[in-house]
């Protein structure tokens, strides 16, 4: 079995000559709608940004880290423009490959950094609304804005330190020439091509800090269960993600995290009547809001939905579900958590 599946692999690098145009092409897609999404989840995030640091708003301690949870995911689809597409669509920008080299190399780290808080950010509203569904008579003690604030800065030093590390993943290559060279030639692995430092930091770790502790949170499984799957191919068949077939792998893991770090206004509209209120007064899209947002025969006070968006401000119930993100790579990176 391990020798057909050794096999397989090789057979797709091998044919890399053959359909890497092909690949590339459907890269540059990927890439085009990454960046709508991102551009999306750039508004999207802002107003709910400004919306839960509202004086009416952030009095509780869910709203401050729903602010912050919004401030995280608004860097996240910020950064991933750069990071994320700029090495497919280099070809569209001639005679740039050191400085898409040295964008990626330094804002790679703090966009991982990004979602680390952000996973951790889910942690902590999901503990919140349990306290407040489960124990309804310690919640007015424990889950304060002062506590809540405390904790957001400590997931922030964490999310910090943790991803620190990361600017010494690669290094510039500066012997490469600037007329010929491209991207992938230009970041050479440094700690990225220890076989230890993978498995410890990359796979190891990552998984206890991003997948295994904020498990309950279903949205995130569903966006960040491919990328460990690639972090663990990465070990095993190194030589596939330096193939298009291995960039357009991790195309698709952009995108999902992209989606994940996009998507949480959805449900907040949907299912927070005061967030509701408050964007209709903000924008001045009452119409809309009332024709597509409110389901016809039923009010939407007191709505019970195991998803993230049910750990919003008047909702009492905990949530299972949007997102965590992380990593992320660019196409010649490979997948993170």
């Amino acid at each position: 079995m391990n020798e057909t599946t050794t096999t397989t692999v090789e057979e797709i690098v091998e044919n890399d000559v053959e359909f890497g145009g092909f690949i590339s092409r459907i890269s540059i897609i990927c890439a085009l709608i990454m960046n709508v999404m991102c551009i999306m989840g750039i508004v999207a995030n802002s107003l709910s940004f400004y919306i839960y640091t509202r004086p009416t708003f952030n009095k509780r301690s869910i709203n401050v880290f729903l602010a912050a949870l919004s401030a995280a995911d608004f860097i996240v689809c910020v950064l991933a423009v750069p990071v994320f597409s700029i090495s497919q669509l280099q070809s569209l920008m001639p005679g740039t490959p050191m400085i898409t080299a040295t964008v990626m190399l330094y804002f790679y780290p703090v966009t991982l950094m990004a979602q680390t808080m952000s996973v951790w950010l889910l942690v902590a509203i999901t503990i919140d609304r349990y306290l407040a569904v489960c124990h309804p008579f310690i919640v007015a003690s424990y889950c304060t804005k002062k506590r809540a604030m405390l904790t957001v800065a400590i997931i922030l030093i964490f999310s910090i330190a943790y991803n620190f590390i990361r600017f010494w993943e690669f290094t510039l290559n500066e012997q490469v020439s600037l007329e010929s060279g491209v991207v992938e030639d230009m970041l050479q692995p440094l700690l990225r091509a220890d076989k230890m430092y993978l498995l410890l930091y990359q796979n190891l770790l990552t998984l206890a800090t991003q997948f295994i502790l904020p498990v309950a949170v279903l949205f995130f499984i569903f966006c960040y269960a491919f990328s460990f799957m690639l972090n663990v191919l990465e070990i095993v068949y190194e030589s596939l993600f330096r193939s298009s077939f291995g960039y357009l792998l991790n195309d698709i893991n952009n995108i999902l995290i992209c989606l994940n770090s996009s998507t949480s206004f959805i449900f907040y509209c949907k299912y927070s009547t005061r967030y509701r209120a408050q964007l209709m007064r903000t924008c001045s899209l009452g119409f809309v809001l009332k024709r597509f947002m409110v389901s016809p025969g039923r009010g939407d006070k007191g709505t019970v939905i195991l998803s993230e968006c049910s750990a919003l401000v008047n909702t009492t119930v905990p949530s299972p579900g949007h997102q965590p993100v992380a990593p992320l790579s660019s196409r010649f990176l490979s997948p993170e958590l």
